[in-house]
C-alpha cells in the first residue's frame, strides 16, 4: 500500500485512524472534526469524553515522518495553542511513519503522535495509549538507506572527524572527494533528521553522537572483501613490517579495530591484528606471502585478516603511529562495534578518550 499521494487523502485517512485510536480508550465519546483550511487552522480538532471530563486534541498530518517534519508540525501546533480558542488543547503529530527518533522528539516536546498503521503515543491527563509494534502497510523509501551508501559516508567521516567545523557545500565536497550534488543529498537528510544545523556560515552537525551510534547500527563490514592469513611473526612487529611494506609499494594500508584500539587508548592484548588494503587482495598476493611478511593463508586459524574495503573512504583521517599505520577513530569506532568479544568496550574507550563526541 502507498502512501495516499494528495494531502486530502492523507488527511482521510488520518482522521480515520485517530478515531479509531480513541474510541479504543474505554468509555470514551470521540468527536473528530475535519477542518475548513480556507484560514489558519489545525489540520484536524478532536474532542474525548470520558465520564464528563471533556478534552480537546489538535493534530497536524504531514506525508513525511522525520524528525524534522515533527519539528515543524510541534511548532506550528504551539502557534495554534497560543490563541485563546485553543489555549487548552493536546497536540499530535500525524505521519504515515513515525521513526524511532521521530517519536523520541515527541515524547520529549511531551507531543502525542500516532501513524497510519495505529502506533501511537497519546498521554494527558485521565489517559494513556501507547502502542507499538503494528506493520506499518505502507511503502515508503527509507531516506537513511542513502545516507550510508559509500559516496555519502565519506561526507560523514569528513564531518564527524571535524564535529564542530561548519562547512560550505563545495568545501566539504573537495574534503570527501564527492560532488557537490553529493554533499546536497547527504545536507538534507541530515537536515530531516535534525542531526545537522545550518546557518548563513555553512552546515554543521547538532547531534554528531547520535549520527554515529545510528550510522554503527546500519554499519556492515561483510561487504568488505576479506582474507585471512597466519604469521609466525610477533603482531606489534608484524603490523610495523607490513606498514613499512605498504608505504615503499605505495599500496594504502590502515590498521584498524583492536590493532588501532590498542595504539589509541590503553587496551588488553590481543591475538587477531585486522588491516585495510587499497588493492584487490590477489593483486598484492605476492608481496604478502613473499619475504619479509611470509604471511600463510589459511581457512581456519588465522592470526591476521586483511580486508580491501567496498570504498577508499575507509582510509579518511588514517594516523601513522610508530611506524604503524591505523585507521581514523571513527572508522576504528565503526569496525569495534561489530566485532565479537570485547569490541562494544573497545569502541566506547574510542568514543570516550579519542573522539569524545557529544
Amino acid at each position: 500500500m502507498k502512501i495516499p499521494a494528495t494531502g486530502v487523502e492523507l488527511e482521510n485517512r488520518a482522521w480515520i485512524t485517530l478515531k479509531e485510536c480513541l474510541e479504543a480508550i474505554p468509555g470514551a465519546n470521540v468527536v473528530v472534526h475535519q477542518i475548513d483550511h480556507s484560514v489558519p487552522v489545525p489540520d484536524l480538532v478532536a474532542s474525548v469524553n470520558i465520564e464528563g471530563r471533556q478534552t480537546r486534541l489538535i493534530a497536524e498530518v504531514k506525508k513525511n515522518g522525520e524528525p524534522k517534519s515533527a519539528r515543524d508540525a510541534i511548532n506550528q501546533m504551539l502557534y495554534y495553542r497560543s490563541r485563546g480558542d485553543l489555549a487548552n488543547t493536546y497536540s499530535i503529530f500525524i505521519a504515515p511513519y513515525i521513526t524511532d527518533n521521530t517519536a523520541k522528539l515527541c515524547r520529549e516536546e511531551k507531543t502525542g503522535y500516532l501513524d497510519l498503521a495505529g502506533n501511537c503515543h497519546i498521554a494527558f491527563p485521565g489517559v494513556y495509549v501507547h502502542t507499538e509494534g503494528k506493520s506499518n502497510p505502507f511503502s515508503y523509501s527509507r531516506p537513511l538507506v542513502s545516507l550510508y551508501k559509500p559516496k555519502s559516508e565519506r561526507v560523514l567521516r569528513a564531518m564527524l572527524t571535524h564535529p564542530s567545523r561548519e562547512w560550505r557545500i563545495q568545501k566539504l565536497a573537495d574534503e570527501a572527494n564527492v560532488s557537490v550534488g553529493q554533499v546536497f543529498n547527504v545536507k538534507e537528510l541530515l537536515l530531516g533528521q535534525e542531526w545537522a544545523g545550518e546557518s548563513e556560515q555553512g552546515i554543521s552537525l547538532a547531534r554528531p553522537r547520535e549520527l554515529l551510534t545510528d550510522w554503527a547500527e546500519h554499519y556492515n563490514v561483510a561487504k568488505h572483501q576479506a582474507a585471512q592469513f597466519y604469521t609466525l611473526t610477533d603482531l606489534l612487529v608484524f603490523e610495523e613490517m607490513l606498514s613499512e611494506a605498504c608505504a615503499k609499494s605505495g599500496i594504502p594500508c590502515a590498521f584498524t579495530s583492536f590493532a588501532a584500539a590498542s595504539r589509541y587508548t590503553p587496551y588488553a592484548a590481543y591475538q587477531r591484528t585486522t588491516a585495510y588494503i587499497h588493492h584487490n587482495l590477489p593483486e598484492v598476493m605476492d608481496i604478502l606471502m613473499s619475504p619479509p611478511l611470509d604471511l600463510v593463508q589459511v581457512e581456519s586459524g588465522a592470526n591476521v585478516q586483511l580486508l580491501s574495503p567496498y570504498d577508499d573512504g575507509v582510509f579518511y583521517g588514517a594516523r601513522q603511529y610508530h611506524g604503524v599505520s591505523l585507521a581514523s577513530p571513527i572508522q576504528t569506532y565503526l569496525d569495534l562495534q561489530i566485532t565479537n568479544g570485547r569490541g562494544r568496550e573497545a569502541a566506547d574507550m574510542i568514543l570516550q578518550h579519542e573522539i569524545g563526541l557529544v
